[in-house]
């Protein structure tokens, strides 16, 4: 998928023209906000929220961009070499199991957008990340809940992600510190990455 300029009008309009869902008081902001260096995280939560779109819009978009993401993996034959989050072949869709994290979680929707960065990252720092159908729930799953975590001011009790996840509460411990690890413990992101990560998955 192609993306869009994150700070330009015409990515924002399109991101909130989706399904007739507009909202004309959501405008950019005039300066790159950052977690590091920046605003302080309440902040960004701040404006984070005045970009969201309506909940059913997004976790619909994020339901999209997990599903065509594995079926690209498998579709290529690829094997993810991280073998901690590689199980067994799910039973469940990728686009099911977005919106039941949604659904369980409770998390804020912009988690589900978030988890996306995190992949990303995740993937330009070991190339062979793939999300397939033996891998999608666990490396979406954690990066979901790392990011509900930092995000969100109420965040489930780990028996729960480890209920959505499909593993055991020592199993998601140890997942996610498979995943800090390969991501450099940075969970840090600009709001162009955020901003870049919805306007390519609502395209």
């Amino acid at each position: 998928m192609t993306s869009c300029n994150p700070a330009s009008s015409d990515c924002l309009s399109r991101f909130h023209s989706i399904d007739g869902c507009l909202n004309p008081k959501v405008t950019a902001p005039e300066q790159p906000l950052t977690v590091r260096g920046g605003p302080s995280l309440i902040e960004l939560k701040e404006v984070m929220k005045l970009h969201n779109a309506p909940h059913h819009i997004v976790v619909k978009a994020c339901a999209q961009m997990l599903e065509e993401a594995v079926k690209i993996s498998d579709g290529r034959d690829k094997a993810c070499k991280l073998q901690a989050f590689v199980g067994k072949s799910s039973r469940v869709p990728p686009a099911q199991f977005v919106e039941q994290i949604a659904k369980h979680s409770q998390c804020s929707t912009r988690c589900l957008v978030v988890a996306f960065v995190y992949l990303r990252r995740l993937k330009d720092k070991n190339p062979k990340a793939y999300l397939t159908r033996e891998t999608f729930r666990r490396m979406y799953g954690v990066a979901a809940m790392l990011a509900a975590k930092s995000l969100d001011d109420i965040v489930r009790s780990k028996q729960l992600w480890a209920a959505i996840v499909g593993v055991s509460e020592k199993e998601l411990k140890a997942l996610s510190a498979v995943f800090l690890e390969r991501v450099g413990f940075n969970l840090d992101f600009s709001f162009e990455q955020y901003m870049d990560a919805i306007c390519s998955h609502l395209q």
